[in-house]
């Protein structure tokens, strides 16, 4: 391979999102602080005396969320036919008390393994990592993605938090089904969401050709509907989760380029007075220069989608069709 081959760019809006997130400071700081963090807390992939054992820091329990699996009460039958008052009912639990599983504020893991030792020999618990220390609700993430990674890989494109997928009712290794409503109400369905029963031991091919026939005929349905009475999908209402907000178009004339090569310079400690008014290998500018108002307009820019609009671009591709269709529509008013 030629060294001094230009490296491949992005290709999707979802690369274009990451190109411009991976560049972001708090977003860089925050990765090096994930992995600053022993590997056995990262992966939670041993079992909790191993995961103690390896420490040699103090890991704060407020990086993980403990919750215990509670077991059926055995007398609660005989508890409640006991009860004559209605407001005694509700302060009878079927389950047994809690041992205390959970962690104590300011517990660290170490101080947590000790106190929940013989607890955790009598109850079943559940260990994973709190938000704080994931990167979903401040960057949109679902899982850490190393900076230095460009362009982001294929197998990494749905990252962005935006998409959700729930299973209502699965086998498990234990060959029970997990613990999640047999039946759903309306009311737990949003508008744009559809509910389906799948065997899944049917042929692949003819899930697959099924499922896309049911979420185009009901995306177009909702789509005409939304011409229509498009405050019928107001969030507030319960309607669209995910709406496309970017604008219409992205990368137009190839300026993300630009603003990708001014998102460096700030990595690199430039001011943005030299980054506006100083093009590499030229002399500063006249800060009445035409040039220098570009450029300045392209630096508030390139922040803005670091920053937060990048959220906004990462699915444009899947619904650039729906944006096309519906702004023709609304010429039609």
């Amino acid at each position: 391979m030629q060294a001094d081959k230009e490296p491949v760019g992005p290709k999707s809006s979802r690369q274009w999102a990451w190109e411009f997130l991976r560049r972001n400071p708090a977003y860089r700081d925050a990765y090096a602080q994930w992995m600053a963090l022993p590997e056995a807390v990262r992966s939670l992939n041993i079992n909790t005396q191993e995961l103690c054992r390896s420490l040699s820091v103090e890991i704060p329990m407020s990086f993980f969320v403990v919750e215990e699996q509670q077991q059926l009460d055995d007398t609660w039958h005989e508890k409640l036919s006991g009860k004559s008052k209605a407001e005694d009912f509700a302060a009878v639990s079927p389950f047994h008390p809690k041992k205390g599983v959970e962690p104590l504020l300011g517990e660290n893991l170490k101080e947590w393994h000790e106190r929940t030792l013989e607890i955790r020999k009598e109850v079943g618990f559940t260990i994973c990592h709190s938000l704080s220390i994931l990167p979903r609700e401040r960057f949109g993430l679902k899982k850490w993605i190393d900076p230095e990674v460009s362009p982001l890989p294929e197998s990494d494109a749905d990252i962005f938090e935006e998409l959700k997928f729930e299973v209502y009712a699965e086998f498990l290794k234990s060959e029970h089904f997990r613990d999640k409503p047999c039946s759903i109400s309306v009311g737990d369905i949003e508008r744009t969401e559809v509910v389906l029963k799948i065997d899944v031991m049917q042929p692949m091919h003819y899930l697959k050709n099924q499922l896309e026939r049911i979420v185009q005929e009901q995306r177009a349905f909702i789509l005409e509907v939304m011409e229509r009475k498009p405050g019928y999908f107001s969030r507030k209402k319960g309607g669209i989760y995910y709406a496309y907000k970017g604008k219409g178009s992205i990368n137009t004339g190839g300026v993300y380029k630009e603003y990708l090569k001014i998102l460096d310079r700030i990595l690199m400690g430039e001011s943005k007075k030299d980054i506006i008014s100083i093009e590499p290998g030229f002399a500063r500018s006249r800060s009445d220069d035409p040039d220098v108002e570009t450029m300045e307009k392209r630096y508030d820019e390139a922040i803005a989608i670091r920053d937060a609009d990048y959220r906004k671009m990462a699915y444009f591709d899947d619904y650039r069709g729906e944006i096309r269709k519906m702004k023709k529509s609304q010429k039609k008013y």
